[in-house]
């Protein structure tokens, strides 16, 4: 469901604010404002592209690894 000024959605029970998601730049957090109804799909595609990396260079030096090796890029908020 939507709410105030369009940034809210849900996902589960758990209300998403696109302000809480970490490392968001001015032009993405505006994107998640107008779409806000569409972040969990953009969370979950994120998880995906993470895992299939991670799957794909497994064994390199360089393997797409996440800060503190944490699939959760977007933090707690949608993190499911």
């Amino acid at each position: 469901s939507l709410a105030v000024g369009h940034q809210y959605t849900s996902l589960g029970t758990q209300p998403i604010l696109c302000s809480s998601i970490p490392g968001l730049v001015p032009k993405q957090l505006r994107f998640c404002r107008n779409y806000v109804e569409i972040m969990p799909s953009v969370a979950e595609g994120v998880k995906i592209g993470i895992q299939e990396c991670q799957h794909q260079f497994r064994g390199r030096r360089w393997n797409c690894t996440t800060i503190n090796d944490n699939l959760a890029i977007f933090g707690p908020v949608l993190d499911k």
